[in-house]
């Protein structure tokens, strides 16, 4: 396939894109500083540039397959990157195609808060990632209603490491707890890509 990845100098953005090209796909990334994505392969293509300009996203979706973005800032310099950026994203995709979206949310954005732990709800969604999570609802809502073939993959807490092989789905709440590695979750995305049974759904997923 050919891929478009967004957030691709991130720990899940980066793994999106090595699984990809270790399965043989075309890849373009688009980031801020090409020198911290310390990535080279004869199929991967990389564009530097900001994701909230119109022509250069459109350049980057230009004769693409599908598109994974996994956007993301950090608590101690929040910036609304989710949401702004995947506005952009599907504002393009919208003109130019492709139509396949999977895009790295998280546990705890919309209505999956509920799902969580009290103690996880209120400390850590609450205290240390609520303005993430809310740059990520404002993300969830934009693609919900993008008419785009889309998934919204919510992971559990994140560690970094290969993948495992070893992946829980749910879509109904059942999972609100638990680890996952990055590498599980790029795999995951990937997945995506070639299967509809999730489309229009944001699964939760833990090891």
């Amino acid at each position: 396939m050919r891929i478009a990845v967004f957030g691709a100098t991130g720990g899940t953005g980066r793994e999106v894109a090595c699984q990809a090209l270790e399965r043989g796909d075309e890849v373009t990334v688009l980031v801020r500083d090409a020198a911290r994505l310390e990535l080279a392969a004869r199929r991967l293509r990389v564009v530097s540039g900001d994701v909230l300009d119109a022509a250069t996203v459109e350049g980057v979706l230009a004769g693409q397959d599908a598109v994974v973005s996994a956007l993301g800032t950090r608590p101690w310099r929040h910036v609304d990157i989710c949401s702004s950026g995947t506005a952009r994203i599907v504002e393009c995709m919208s003109r130019v195609g492709p139509k396949r979206l999977i895009v790295v949310s998280s546990l705890g954005a919309s209505e999956s808060l509920a799902w969580a732990p009290w103690a996880t709800r209120k400390l850590v969604f609450g205290w240390i990632l609520g303005r993430a999570l809310a740059d990520k609802t404002r993300m969830e809502t934009t693609v919900r209603v993008s008419g785009l073939e889309w998934v919204l993959v919510r992971p559990v807490m994140l560690t970094d490491g290969p993948p495992t092989g070893r992946v829980r789905v749910a879509t109904d709440g059942s999972i609100g707890r638990g680890k996952i590695t990055r590498g599980d979750v790029a795999a995951y995305c990937l997945a995506q890509l070639g299967a509809d049974g999730l489309v229009g759904q944001a699964p939760v997923i833990a090891s």
